[in-house]
């Protein structure tokens, strides 16, 4: 749903998506360079479900990327 080099703003993200009823997490990443992100995160969806929830986010005026599971 989205990533953030603040902590904050991750658990903010997180909070307005749980006002809309989507269950979030936050996953704390180091890449190679050194640098932490926070990515808020929800699924898992099958193909149909992740473009609903992506539509209606895209209705709310949010914008969401689909990321394939391995």
């Amino acid at each position: 749903m989205g990533s953030f080099r603040s902590s904050s703003d991750a658990e903010r993200l997180k909070a307005q998506l749980a006002l809309k009823d989507i269950p979030t997490r936050i996953q704390t990443v180091t890449i190679d360079n050194g640098q932490t992100y926070h990515r808020v995160r929800t699924g898992t969806y099958d193909k149909g479900q992740a473009q609903s929830l992506s539509a209606k986010l895209a209705r709310e005026g949010q914008e969401s990327i689909m990321i394939r599971a391995r």
